[in-house]
């Protein structure tokens, strides 16, 4: 069953939406002409012996950032009425954060969270949960709430970072143009460096999403925008930092690559805040549907859409839409009675919750038509059964049913090698049903009267005339007599059974 859906903000039809960051509270759209950028006061989250190291904080009031990036963020002509982007940025130290209130009471728009290592551990940060999660619960609220996080700080947003860059850093292949952090307001910028001793890459992601919009040389990621919380994730601080610790120029003006990336964030910050909210939608659709997306495109492919939409509550809206086509598809499955209990239930491993619908076909033997676990007849002759199902989200799909019983295996008794009949080898007589699913033979062994090994098999699937013992030992054919298997048949329905015995070789 095929279908086109067409997505709209303001209806969804009969698609799944499993998750949406949309509006949230104190999330509406007004004119901002001055972003707040607030950050963690260093002298006063630096403590105890962190305090005594020089990188702990770093921050916008590390020596490293004030006569760099600070000077250039307060720099008018750069930022602010007439400059190079129109948003003046405002500098705002907190001193004490536990809550999302305290936030909020902040005023900030921008989170620069800033890296706080602890003095013997850059893996470690000063910063307590409680602080962070303020920080992360924050940012999640509202999809113009920025945060951009560094380092061992990105573990809460589900994030590992490593000491593993290889400079230049470039711009991701594919990274949506809406994140101009390469052809920004502040110029292009081809590469760009990390500096200090730590020099990061993202090594693990949070399954929630994310898109890569910056790499090293090797293709590890370095920046990333995060999908759930809609913030941005660095490797490294040494980004925004001069001297040592990176290569943004002292000084306001902007004027190598590190200077213009540095301050493409900062513009990309105050775009984010300014005239955009963020939706990120993941459906569930039907195999084989057609999505519509916003920009007019049709796919059936899953994967992350990213489109910019005009005028939802005076915002333009970045739309990111992650499709997930549902799994379900027509199936064939093996149903093996026990061939003794006169009626036995059939049990298809399907969530009750998941299913909306389903019919049998035929109904005979069967103790109802329009459940999910009827009671078969197992003396009834019907071999082949169907089930039609309708799942909760209205997709169809059919399951074919083949019944068969455990019955025991066909085991030979006489091997009778240098012979071209069927007794030839030692080879198991099952049923074709068992074949086609998949039966494993493990564990399996052929011993002499002493208890020697002949040969023997580990685990291995079934094949159909599967030769197992051919009466040779070290590639000679074994004297006439009688020797003793054993073995493990695993069944396609997860059971397991023992068998064993003794089978007399004769030439």
């Amino acid at each position: 069953m095929r279908r086109l859906i067409h997505y709209s903000l303001l209806s969804i039809g009969c698609l799944v939406l499993l998750s949406s960051s949309l509006i949230a509270q104190n999330c509406d759209c007004v004119p901002v002409v001055e972003v707040d950028v607030c950050y963690l006061d260093r002298n006063i989250y630096c403590e105890g012996e962190s305090a005594l190291s020089f990188n702990c904080g770093m921050t916008l009031d590390h020596p490293n950032f004030i006569g760099g990036i600070v000077s250039k963020l307060n720099n008018q002509s750069n930022f602010g009425p007439g400059g190079t982007v129109e948003c003046a940025i405002n500098i705002l130290p907190l001193t004490d954060i536990t809550t999302v209130d305290d936030i909020y009471d902040s005023g900030c728009e921008v989170f620069y969270v800033g890296h706080y290592p602890d003095a013997q551990n850059f893996n470690v940060s000063t910063l307590t949960d409680e602080t962070l999660e303020a920080i992360y619960q924050w940012s999640t609220d509202c999809s113009r709430n920025l945060a951009i996080v560094p380092q061992i700080e990105a573990t809460r947003w589900g994030y590992t970072i490593e000491n593993k860059n290889i400079n230049p850093n470039q711009q991701s292949p594919g990274a949506n143009s809406v994140f101009a952090l390469f052809d920004g307001p502040f110029g292009t910028v081809e590469n760009f460096n990390q500096g200090g001793s730590y020099q990061g890459v993202i090594t693990a992601t949070p399954e929630s999403g994310h898109l890569i919009l910056a790499q090293d040389a090797t293709g590890s990621p370095t920046v990333a925008f995060d999908l759930e919380s809609s913030d941005l994730i660095i490797g490294d601080v040494g980004f925004f930092a001069s001297n040592s610790q990176g290569d943004v120029s002292e000084g306001a003006t902007v004027d190598n690559n590190n200077d213009r990336f540095a301050c493409n964030v900062f513009a990309l910050a105050c775009t984010l805040v300014d005239e955009f909210l963020f939706v990120n939608n993941t459906l569930r659709l039907c195999q084989g549907d057609s999505y519509l997306l916003p920009n007019g495109e049709s796919t059936q492919q899953p994967g992350s859409y990213l489109d910019t939409i005009v005028g939802l509550n005076a915002c333009d809206t970045i739309v990111n839409t992650v499709l997930n086509f549902d799994s379900f598809e027509d199936w064939d499955t093996l149903i093996l009675l026990d061939g003794v209990s006169a009626n036995q239930f059939i049990d298809l491993n399907i969530d009750e919750l998941d299913i909306s619908a389903i019919q049998w076909m035929p109904s005979d033997g069967l103790s109802c038509d329009d459940c999910l676990t009827p009671w078969i007849d197992s003396e009834l002759s019907v071999e082949d059964y169907q089930a039609v199902i309708t799942n909760s989200l209205g997709c169809m799909y059919t399951i074919n049913l083949k019944i068969d019983f455990l019955d025991p295996p066909f085991i030979p008794n006489v091997l009778s090698i240098q012979s071209n009949d069927v007794n030839q080898y030692f080879q198991l007589g099952l049923s074709d049903n068992l074949y086609q699913f998949g039966i494993e033979i493990q564990d399996f062994g052929i011993y002499d009267r002493w208890g020697n090994l002949i040969t023997s098999i580990s685990q291995q699937t079934l094949t159909q005339a599967m030769p197992l013992w051919d009466g040779m030992y070290n590639g000679s054919y074994c004297e006439a007599g009688v020797y003793i298997y054993v073995f493990q048949l695993n069944y396609p329905n997860g059971e397991s059974y023992q068998y064993s015995g003794d089978i007399t070789l004769v030439r």
